[in-house]
């Protein structure tokens, strides 16, 4: 894990300009060898010259160069005359009124509260009834009238208590449909002896000349074949297995001329397989194979490149396993 880096202060980063100076301090430097300078040439006893030329340069040395706790000196000056000016002493004086404090709100009572609910009558319909009879009626037109009748008509219905209510004590007596009963369906007996079967020395040699087949468990890798030939000449193309036909994936394949030029370079992809994108000149290649994980070695192969189509090469590799092989068999 990094570590994180220190803040820096960038608002008050400045630029060394000369050489390993920035202005500000050349300025102070100078200045203060400027003033050195002039008190040197004042026509002034060599006891008040010299300090004064060496109080300036010194001064201008340390407004340059020295900084005081870590912060430069002119701004350490700076708050020191800030802090003598500036008053230690303050004195409390109070300005403006009293404080604003809101008054205590009304508390009711549940008396209180029965005794304004007793007090108000929430709906005054008598009174309400009574301001509206109390109007003058203006003589109704026969749409008025309709409307009236219609409203009293739906009213009615609406507070009559004369609906239609079914009574639970009436029992219906409905027609059952009559019972109907499905024949029974009877197949064919089962008889013993269809069930027996005649074994004969015939079907016993038959069956032991049968071999048991086994599955092929899923670890293991299918053999993948040769791949079809480029349709233009001069092409090479080819697949990369092991031993035992299983695909070579990631094998740097170099084909080289004959001075031992490298002239192509390939990577086998996921399934062993590589091709040329352009076509070789006629003469005669090799062809190097290389294992990055140096778990597999391969023969050289020479191939002779004539303007034809190219078949594709097959290379197997020759590993730990197929070494130790032949060296117990003595098999090339």
């Amino acid at each position: 894990m990094d570590n994180h880096p220190i803040p820096q202060d960038v608002t008050g980063f400045q630029f060394k300009l000369i050489g390993n100076m920035t202005v500000k301090q050349f300025a102070y430097l100078a200045i203060g060898l400027v003033f050195a300078g002039v008190f040197w040439q004042l026509p002034i006893s060599i006891l008040v010259k010299f300090p004064l030329c060496a109080f300036f340069a010194i001064f201008g040395a340390g407004l340059a160069f020295f900084p005081v706790s870590g912060r430069p000196m002119d701004l350490m000056i700076g708050n020191y005359i800030k802090a003598l000016i500036r008053p230690t002493q303050f004195v409390y004086e109070k300005i403006g009124g009293q404080i604003y404090f809101p008054n205590k709100t009304p508390f009711l009572t549940r008396r209180d509260i029965k005794q304004y609910r007793n007090n108000f009558s929430p709906f005054p319909k008598d009174k309400l009834k009574d301001y509206l009879e109390s109007l003058d009626t203006q003589p109704k037109s026969k749409v008025d009238e309709k409307e009236n009748n219609f409203l009293l008509s739906v009213s009615n219905l609406a507070t009559s208590n004369s609906a239609f209510q079914p009574s639970s004590d009436q029992n219906f007596n409905l027609p059952q449909p009559p019972l109907q009963i499905n024949p029974i369906m009877r197949g064919p007996a089962m008889h013993p002896e269809q069930t027996r079967t005649t074994v004969t020395p015939q079907s016993i040699a038959a069956i032991q000349s049968t071999p048991p087949t086994m599955p092929m468990p899923s670890g293991f890798k299918k053999p993948i074949g040769v791949p079809n030939a480029p349709e233009f000449p001069n092409l090479i193309t080819g697949i990369t297995k092991d031993a035992r036909g299983n695909a070579l994936s990631n094998i740097l394949v170099e084909v080289r001329d004959r001075d031992g030029n490298p002239v192509r370079a390939f990577k086998t992809n996921e399934f062993g397989r590589f091709a040329s994108a352009t076509s070789l000149t006629n003469g005669i290649y090799t062809v190097e194979l290389e294992d990055p994980k140096a778990q597999n070695r391969f023969e050289k192969i020479t191939i002779n490149v004539v303007g034809k189509i190219i078949l594709p090469i097959e290379a197997i590799s020759i590993d730990t396993r197929e070494e130790l092989r032949r060296s117990l068999f003595n098999t090339n």
